[in-house]
């Protein structure tokens, strides 16, 4: 599509955790260009901030490449969709940041969702007994608005956008194909089967109801937040890809496969990827969860937000030795993988003893992307999966 084109496109912008997204679409849906750009982030014990200016660069950067891969001038743009973390800005009368950083740094304005310095407030207001707390599952969470907003002077002006995950689950919710879809429902009993991971720095784990089910634990429900005319119910693990990430991150042989990856173009995931489907060869192992018999992860690293919903939940490693090599960082991958699928399972198993009948899971995000990740999940699971 040239300069000066009649053909209407349309913009989807997605400010995630660590960097903004955007695509280009025709009025098909067909994507016709993508960016990413990276976003700073500041982490400091349970405070974690970033900068809404950079945030702006990053957004800008990523129009402006989405824009020259698919060849569309601005005009051509006769829509945009615009969706962000729930995360804290604050600005001032004139939309100038306002730190929120006890350095005082002017630049870090954002409190990050997954920021936990609010864990004593959300404790306060746990312990109103309020009903309204029924609605978060019995208890909010520091990463929840509330508590973080009881650090503001009174009076600050709270506005409320378009939620990442809710944009994710509206958009993934009805793509069922049609050979997947389950033909003899109906379409509203039907989508109340389903469960929609939005898994990239985190996962949320998305469901709707067309009756008001209290899970305890869970967030919600929340009438019309997500598919219009009926209640959302809201599960979520803190850390999913910022776990992969640290598990990843932080073993002594990250820079050598890191380098490795490089070098084939490819990234360190998919390196670990396909040592995993040569070990097991290598092993003869009967399927690939057979060689983490003797090692487990629980994935609480950043707290459990539900079903147990405790911020002051930690992760556990079992089964440790002092094998250092990359074989072993890509069987401790896989654990994790593993640990993440099981607090998936977790949920659904505990929101269909209170009523949901989900029997299929969409996946969409970042790691829906990754082989391993949706299969780990699908076997251990045991539900249709679809990313």
């Amino acid at each position: 599509m040239s300069r000066g084109s009649s053909t209407s496109v349309f913009l989807g912008i997605d400010v995630g955790t660590g960097s903004a997204r955007a695509g280009i679409f025709d009025q098909k849906g067909k994507l016709l260009g993508s960016a990413s750009s990276p976003i700073q982030i500041w982490k400091e014990k349970d405070c974690i901030e970033q900068s809404s200016t950079d945030i702006w660069h990053a957004v800008c950067a990523a129009v402006k490449s989405a824009c020259s891969l698919a060849n569309v001038a601005p005009e051509d743009v006769v829509g945009l969709g615009f969706a962000a973390t729930c995360s804290l800005v604050a600005v001032d009368a004139d939309d100038s940041p306002v730190s929120v950083s006890w350095t005082g740094d002017t630049r870090r304005n954002i409190i990050v969702w997954m920021d936990h310095r609010a864990v004593n407030q959300a404790e306060r207001i746990n312990a109103s007994n309020s009903p309204v707390l029924q609605y978060c599952g019995g208890g909010v969470s520091p990463e929840m608005q509330a508590p973080k907003e009881l650090g503001l002077l009174p009076g600050t002006p709270v506005g409320t956008p378009l939620i990442d995950a809710h944009a994710g689950g509206v958009g993934v919710m009805e793509s069922v194909p049609d050979e997947e879809s389950k033909a003899d429902l109906p379409d509203e009993e039907a989508i109340c089967r389903r469960m929609v991971l939005v898994c990239g720095t985190s996962t949320c784990h998305m469901a709707v109801s067309k009756n008001k089910l209290f899970v305890p634990g869970v967030w919600g429900p929340f009438w019309s937040a997500m598919v219009p005319e009926f209640w959302l119910t809201e599960g979520g693990q803190s850390a999913t890809g910022a776990l992969l990430d640290y598990i990843v991150e932080n073993h002594v042989a990250a820079p050598l496969l890191s380098n490795r990856a490089s070098s084939q173009s490819i990234s360190i995931y998919e390196l670990l990827n396909k040592m995993l489907l040569s070990m097991s060869h290598e092993q003869n192992s009967p399927f690939l969860s057979a060689m983490t018999q003797d090692i487990h992860v629980l994935p609480d690293f950043h707290g459990n937000r539900s079903p147990i919903a405790d911020p002051k939940s930690k992760g556990v490693i079992y089964g440790l030795t002092l094998d250092t090599s990359e074989k072993h960082l890509a069987l401790l991958y896989l654990a994790t993988i593993q640990g993440i699928a099981y607090g998936t399972r977790h949920i659904v198993e505990h929101c269909n003893a209170h009523g949901h009948k989900i029997d299929t899971l969409l996946a969409c995000g970042g790691l829906a992307k990754n082989s391993v990740y949706i299969q780990e999940h699908a076997d251990i699971i045991g539900k249709s999966h679809l990313s």
